[in-house]
């Protein structure tokens, strides 16, 4: 999971705002921007092939492009680092 939100913050997107709870199986409005799963994460998930993301708060979506649907839900706060 490291990795992979590892991966997502190196893609700069712009965040959306979501009325809606986030949630599994919850549906994005329509006018939401969705971005592709970049490549580097469909190699370690294939089953994401053609799907896209959003960043919502501290939290990256995985959005059924076909349903709009939530299918899986990161968080992308990083650990802090001792100093």
């Amino acid at each position: 999971r490291n990795k992979i939100v590892g991966i997502f913050h190196e893609h700069k997107v712009a965040p959306a705002r979501l009325d809606t709870p986030v949630q599994l199986g919850v549906q994005v409005p329509q006018d939401v921007k969705h971005y592709p799963v970049p490549p580097d994460v469909v190699e370690i998930h294939p089953r994401w092939r053609g799907y896209n993301y959003i960043l919502v708060a501290n939290e990256i979506l995985i959005i059924d492009p076909g349903t709009r649907e939530i299918v899986e839900i990161f968080q992308t706060q990083r650990e802090a680092t001792a100093n």
